[in-house]
């Protein structure tokens, strides 16, 4: 069976963003207070433009014995690498390592959806052999009772942090229980 983690299961949905005619200072005392290393860069309409990184700040502003005043647009990373919420987990990771990125704003239609970041895929490294052998425990047992929230959608076998049970006790993923609400809702 091979598993398929789409980014939105991983990805924090909390995104920190700034404007881009805000100053380095802002945006510098921002991630200090928000304590991220990193921000998303918006335009007025909050479309996603780039982003800045501690690794910016010190690299394009600090070295360079810039103002604190300096228009972040000026000194932001673009354009803007990311990556959309169904695409695989391994496929980001590729991205993320090729391009010596940390953070990968998932945008879905010109609208942030969240970021990746190394913590992110980190935190699901350890959990994964756990959760792979309860997922194959949990699929040999026919008379499970519990509830699983995260696991392997027994439809599409893709990795979940939102399994429900549905009628006839199988566990799925949100987009396969919306499909099969949507299939339902047709048949009728």
């Amino acid at each position: 069976m091979e598993t398929k983690i789409p980014v939105k299961e991983i990805m924090t949905r909390d995104v920190i963003t700034i404007q881009g005619d805000r100053d380095v200072q802002d945006a510098s005392m921002k991630m200090v207070e928000k304590e991220v290393g990193s921000l998303v860069v918006v335009d007025k309409e909050n479309k996603p433009i780039g982003i800045i990184t501690e690794r910016d700040l010190v690299r394009k502003v600090l070295s360079k014995g810039k103002s604190i005043g300096t228009r972040i647009k000026k000194v932001m990373t673009e354009p803007l690498v990311s990556v959309n919420k169904n695409e695989e987990l391994n496929e980001a990771i590729r991205k993320m390592r090729d391009l010596n990125i940390k953070k990968l704003p998932v945008i879905e239609s010109g609208k942030l959806e969240g970021i990746m970041t190394e913590t992110d895929v980190l935190s699901i490294s350890p959990e994964m052999n756990e959760i792979l052998g309860e997922a194959t425990t949990f699929t040999q047992n026919p008379n499970r009772t519990e509830d699983w929230e995260t696991g392997i959608c027994e439809s599409c076998s893709s990795f979940s942090k939102n399994l429900q049970s549905v009628e006839g006790g199988v566990l799925l993923c949100e987009q396969c229980r919306e499909e099969t609400e949507v299939e339902g809702a047709e048949a009728q």
